[in-house]
């Protein structure tokens, strides 16, 4: 009885608050993110200085945030676009997702050009005719390549961008090309080549707005919105643009620190 008593007068066992709980998540967070950042940097050919410096002007561009800005907010952006810029995280149909979402947000009578990192721009031809009709699936992915294995996400993930377009008569883009050599200049290369081709496509329809799904180091301020706008200069083509960001590494931890992840 008497130890009973002892061991009932002793510390109550410690709780668990709700921001330490909170803390051990976002701590899990970071340990899972650090391990697979991990395991992408070291598949990637040619891990090199010059690639770590394309990387690390895209994290310059997104260290911070002013606001959190709604989707109204984004609408009225992407009226008084002609060009818009959206990060890809190939291997996460979220992405994806998340870009056909916004491409369903947009007027069905706005002209349209969806430019895709996911198809190369020598299988425009293959595009159209799939566009068209004149192509099932099967066929279009064995003339596309993408029976390989392509890198860039999986093709039920594109499919229903490209019912949309066949639906709202949207022209797709093919905007990626084979880079060889080294990762940094490789994308420094397909940057220069997909310029080219947004900028010819919007030479032909000058009203237009681009739509374009690519892998997010491409987005950044001197990468492909950069290589796009000095093209464009040179044909005196004045544009707006708009770039959004899906895997913005700081801010996505500034958010969660706050519990606004979601």
């Amino acid at each position: 009885m008497t130890k009973q008593r002892k061991k009932q007068r002793g510390a109550p066992p410690k709780r668990r608050t709700t921001n330490s709980f909170r803390k051990e998540i976002v701590d899990l967070h970071r340990e899972i993110f650090r391990r697979n950042k991990k395991r992408i940097n070291d598949s990637v050919y040619g891990y090199t200085n010059l690639f770590k410096q394309y990387e690390d002007e895209h994290a310059k561009a997104t260290l911070d945030y002013q606001k959190r800005a709604s989707f109204e907010e984004l609408d009225q952006q992407l009226c008084k676009s002609n060009i818009c810029y959206f990060g890809d995280y190939h291997t996460l149909p979220q992405a994806q997702r998340s870009f056909l979402r916004i491409l369903r947000r947009l007027p069905a009578d706005r002209e349209v050009i969806i430019a895709l990192e996911f198809f190369q721009g020598r299988h425009q031809k293959h595009i159209d005719a799939f566009m068209e009709g004149k192509l099932d699936a099967e066929e279009f992915l064995k003339l596309t390549d993408h029976e390989s294995g392509w890198g860039f996400g999986d093709f039920p993930s594109f499919e229903p961008i490209l019912e949309l377009a066949k639906e709202r008569n949207y022209k797709v883009l093919a905007i990626d090309t084979r880079s060889y050599g080294l990762a940094g200049s490789s994308l420094a290369a397909r940057d220069k080549y997909a310029a080219r081709k947004i900028t010819k496509a919007l030479r032909n329809q000058p009203n237009a707005l681009v739509m374009t799904l690519i892998g997010e180091l491409h987005i950044a301020p001197t990468h492909l919105p950069q290589n796009v706008q000095e093209l464009l200069a040179n044909h005196d083509i004045q544009t707006r643009t708009l770039i959004i960001y899906q895997n913005c590494e700081r801010i996505f931890w500034k958010l969660e620190e706050k519990g606004l992840e979601h």
